[in-house]
Parts: C-alpha cells; structure tokens; sequence
C-alpha cells in the first residue's frame, strides 16, 4: 500500500478503505490470488486460517507495518471462509472476521 494512503488512512480522512483493507482478488507476480489486508494496529502477528488452511495447522503469517497487516494468497477460489488470527503480547491467538468481509455466514 502507498504510504500517502497509509497516512491519510491514519489521519481518520481515508473515504475509499474498502478498496484496499479486505480480501481482494488480483495478480501479483503473474499468479492470479486473494490480497488479505486487515488494521490490527495492536497486533504482535496476524495470520489468515481458512478452509484452505485447515483452519489453523497452516496459518499464513502476515506482514504488517503501521497496523497495517497483508498477504497474497494465489490460487483461492471464490466463495472460501477464512478468519484473521490476531495474536496479541500475551501469545493468545484471537480468531476474527473480516470487518470489510463482502459476505459473512451467521
């Protein structure tokens, strides 16, 4: 992400956040995927965890800077169910939904 977005994002004047915080389908490095970007300023580490992951077992670490936390993903399908995992200084693991989630189950 720019960092003139990052920072209007943090100065609270960012109108167009759910173009680039979510899960979005696009090609990075020719490879056609899922970019996960979540706020978790708090956060020590962040992980996806989803049908793909075996919910857990193969959580895929983030990388995060400014409480700005992404991943790529390639090759996930539409329609897949995943969860952020937010772990904070204690160790715990918090599993959450996404906040810009386009669909979300009861």
């Amino acid at each position: 992400m720019e960092q003139k977005r990052i920072q209007v994002f943090h100065e609270g004047q960012c109108i167009d956040a759910y173009r680039f915080f979510g899960a979005h389908f696009c090609v990075e490095n020719h490879q056609k995927g899922v970019r996960f970007t979540v706020y978790a300023p708090h956060a020590v580490n962040v992980y996806v965890a989803g049908s793909f992951t075996d919910w857990g077992n193969g959580k895929l670490k983030m990388d995060g800077k400014d409480g700005i936390w992404a991943l790529f993903v390639p090759d996930l399908s539409e329609g897949e169910s995943y969860k952020y995992v937010i772990q904070d200084y204690r160790g715990n693991l918090i599993y959450k939904a996404d906040p810009y989630a386009f669909y979300s189950e009861v």
